[in-house]
């Protein structure tokens, strides 16, 4: 039977380009930060039955555990160094490790990473990534900076995740073929807004990623007694969402978790200049609403106040 080390240096080493001091598979990965640049730090865990269903196969699992880290680097307008991975397995199965290993590595050289270490161990499955970016000191796009009068904007489209959830929960589909495969796509090989985000540095006064929802999300950005005003007319539903009823599009996009879009804040003058950015212009960004100075958040559909499902909770029962 292959052991953890046999494992790791069979499926898991990956040529790291010069970048590490100490040659991957010691205690400790050693390596130098690039010259005027600070590094961002992050980790997350994807568990089968919370973040994943089971039966999601480990090509998408290889994906979705690099991209939900790289997604908070992303956030604060960050460029992806490494990561270091936490691979907890029922049993040490290649048929699962093998395609696994293949699309983390792969997914990480599209975004110029690597895989600097980690471990092995048995138990339930579940993934843990810590992720590594490097940005110029002093340019981090922090959650806590937003103005009242700001913008509140979004990249891309949202809604698409939270419909699989829901609809593979219900054991119901309730959209077209073509539609379901997308929000399943979405759900399972989320993207991270790299490109989009190191380009709202400087632009964005405060910035966060989309993991539990809108409505869970937006309140981190609020400090200081400020408040927010969101459209839900105005969220950028996902095309899947298209045949479903107003109602159930506003609460899968506003409140629905796993899109891992760009939320910020933003001035007119740098939403005007962001738009004419080619990466944002091609993603897209959607002003949503206000920030206010009312301490409490609104949301309105076409002028009238309207009820929100709250977002996604870990330690809520579901």
């Amino acid at each position: 039977m292959s052991d953890e080390f046999s494992l790791i240096g069979k499926y898991f080493i990956q040529d790291d380009r010069g970048r590490l001091s100490v040659p991957n598979g010691d205690d400790c990965a050693v390596f130098r930060c690039p010259p005027q640049k600070e590094m961002a730090v992050t980790t997350d865990s994807i568990v089968e039955g919370v973040h994943f269903f089971k039966g999601t196969s480990p090509e998408s699992l290889g994906i979705k555990a690099v991209e939900v880290n790289l997604s908070d680097l992303a956030a604060m307008g960050a460029e992806p160094f490494c990561i270091f991975l936490s691979l907890v397995l029922p049993s040490p199965d290649e048929s699962f490790i093998v395609p696994f290993s293949e699309s983390l590595k792969e997914d990480l050289e599209r975004n110029n990473a690597f895989l600097a270490g980690g471990n092995m161990s048995r138990g339930p499955l579940s993934i843990a990534v810590t992720a590594l970016g490097t940005l110029p000191e002093g340019t981090a796009v922090r959650r806590d900076s937003a103005r009242e009068g700001d913008i509140i904007a979004v990249t891309g489209t949202l809604g698409a995740a939270a419909l699989a959830v829901e609809d593979s929960y219900s054991g119901r589909v309730t959209v077209d073929h073509p539609s379901w495969e997308e929000a399943r796509r979405r759900l399972e090989r989320p993207q991270a807004r790299i490109s989009e985000g190191i380009a709202l540095r400087g632009l964005a006064s405060s910035m966060l990623d989309i993991s539990d929802g809108i409505t869970s999300d937006l309140r981190h950005l609020l400090n200081g007694g400020l408040g927010a005003s969101v459209s839900l007319e105005h969220l950028p539903f996902s095309p899947a969402l298209a045949s479903l009823p107003m109602k159930r599009k506003t609460d899968l996009a506003a409140s629905g978790g796993g899109d891992y879009e760009l939320l910020f804040t933003i001035s007119e003058e740098n939403f005007r200049k962001a738009g004419k950015i080619p990466a944002l212009a091609k993603t897209g960004i959607t002003a949503i609403g206000r920030i206010t100075g009312t301490g409490r958040i609104e949301y309105l559909l076409d002028g009238v106040p309207s009820v929100v499902p709250d977002g996604w909770n870990h330690f809520r029962e579901q």
